[in-house]
């Protein structure tokens, strides 16, 4: 389900043309598959999401790797919502057994998962158009999580979907990488850009609990004398 990017490895990346990173809001990036634990895989996908975090000016303050553990999946998600204003995980939705980061983040956010039957039948169109009847199994990937925005996906079958986790917005993504690409371009830059302000970061207002990190960076800055350094 992993591979090699269009841009390689070792490819200029294309957030070369970035601007400098000045906003305050900080994201982190999470990628699920066991697999990617082993010795045999590289997580290239994150450097196609860390180049568009640097377009819009936000900060990647992480990257971390998760086992397809329900429970690993749902605990990584809490512990980064309470540090950064953005993550975005990669991997996990697929129709296998292992495939659990719907359900991970349905158990951190107490709510159900919700078959889209509307999604469903353009599954089924799907597997119609190459000849092949659509496997009862790939229902799962018609599931989102209660109350997301459904983020479509123009090359493969499992939409993303966007939610916030205690005010720290969380995009699941597939972890095929051209399925990856495909909703990145067309749902979470433009939902980016649209968020952005001048300076090319998150507006205040959009990211719930920025003010609560900000209040707590100027404590910090009082220096001895009690004013602000």
């Amino acid at each position: 389900s992993y591979g090699a990017t269009p841009w390689g490895v070792n490819a200029a990346c294309p957030c070369a043309e970035a601007p400098p990173i000045i906003s305050r809001v900080k994201a982190a990036i999470v990628a699920v598959g066991t697999e990617l634990l082993g010795t045999d895989r590289l997580h290239t996908n994150s450097l196609r999401l860390t180049a568009s975090l640097r377009r819009y000016g936000i900060e990647l303050v992480r990257k971390v790797v998760v086992a397809d553990e329900e429970a690993a999946i749902a605990s990584e998600i809490a512990r980064l919502a309470a540090e950064v204003d953005l993550v975005l995980v990669g991997g996990g939705l697929g129709p296998t057994a292992d495939d659990v980061t719907r359900e991970a983040v349905a158990r951190l956010l107490g709510r159900s998962l919700v078959v889209d039957e509307e999604l469903v039948e353009r599954m089924r169109r799907r597997f119609r158009a190459f000849g092949r009847t659509m496997p009862e199994v790939n229902r799962k990937q018609a599931e989102t999580v209660e109350g997301a925005t459904v983020l479509p996906n123009t090359r493969g079958i499992a939409p993303g979907q966007r939610l916030e986790v205690d005010g720290c917005h969380v995009v699941l993504l597939p972890g095929v990488p051209g399925e990856l690409v495909a909703i990145l371009e067309g749902s979470v830059e433009p939902w980016l850009a649209g968020l952005c302000g001048e300076d090319g970061g998150l507006e205040e207002h959009d990211v719930p609990h920025l003010d609560r990190r900000a209040q707590r960076g100027r404590r910090e800055e009082i220096d001895h004398s009690g004013h602000l350094r």
